[in-house]
């Protein structure tokens, strides 16, 4: 959807102005991901896994995922980490104050019951 025509364009600000929020998903992986910034309403921008994976191995991807990190924030957008899977990873996040995390660290995948028992357990 990078290349959206006007209307598209018309149409997604329109929504956004309804509150409809939108997500950029594997921010970082494509070469078109910075444009969508500048076109698209944004509300949050995922962290690829790929970058998490290497938090707490590798100083580049903690370069990179404080970059993304700020850049987040100074859109006014939250800075969501994908597929978060120790603590080591978990730290580094909060080091660089992440807005929101997900993945194995904190819930393993599970059907709609096991779901519905996780939420009745944290009281959500």
């Amino acid at each position: 959807m990078t290349g959206a025509d006007p209307q598209t364009l018309h149409g997604l600000h329109e929504l956004h102005a309804q509150g409809v929020r939108f997500a950029i998903d594997d921010f970082g992986t494509g070469a078109t991901a910075h444009m969508r910034l500048v076109r698209f309403p944004v509300d949050q921008l995922k962290v690829d896994e790929r970058f998490v994976a290497r938090l707490g191995e590798d100083e580049r991807a903690e370069q990179v995922l404080a970059a993304v990190v700020g850049l987040a924030h100074s859109m006014g957008a939250v800075a969501v980490a994908e597929c978060v899977e120790t603590e080591a990873q978990h730290e580094v996040l909060r080091a660089h104050d992440c807005d929101l995390a997900q993945g194995n660290l904190y819930c393993e995948p599970g059907d709609a019951a096991a779901l519905a028992a996780y939420l009745r357990r944290i009281r959500f």
